[in-house]
């Protein structure tokens, strides 16, 4: 499976702005918003800082989740309302991997199993 890097594009002001001050937030321990918002902000103080459109939406996510810790921060930096989630499209039920295969697919290995088991007892 070969990967394929993201369009990144040039970071906007207030971007790097929220990327810098959830640098310095706290945060709850080993938790995937530290570790993002670190990274983030480490991208922020370069001078090519880069994003995709995901992780500026996930920074303003961030921002509107502590924005009480961002409280003296400048205008626009914390968002008027909860930002959207955003869309995803539903991966195809027959696609290999999906969750109800994979479920499937163990309980049919479970009740082998248990047949194999049970011919072994009688």
């Amino acid at each position: 499976m070969a990967t394929t890097s993201k369009p990144r594009r040039p970071m906007t002001d207030l971007e790097r702005l929220r990327a810098l001050r959830l640098g310095s937030c706290n945060f709850p321990l080993a938790s995937w918003a530290k570790r993002f918002a670190r990274e983030m902000a480490a991208v922020a103080r370069t001078d090519e800082g880069a994003v995709t459109d995901r992780e500026a939406a996930a920074l303003e996510r961030l921002a509107w989740t502590y924005r009480r810790q961002l409280a003296r921060a400048p205008a626009g930096v914390i968002p008027d309302a909860k930002p959207a989630r955003p869309f995803r499209p539903l991966r195809e039920v027959t696609e290999p991997g999906f969750k109800r295969d994979r479920q499937s697919a163990r309980a049919q290995r479970q009740a082998d199993k248990f047949a194999r088991a049970m011919k072994g007892e009688w």
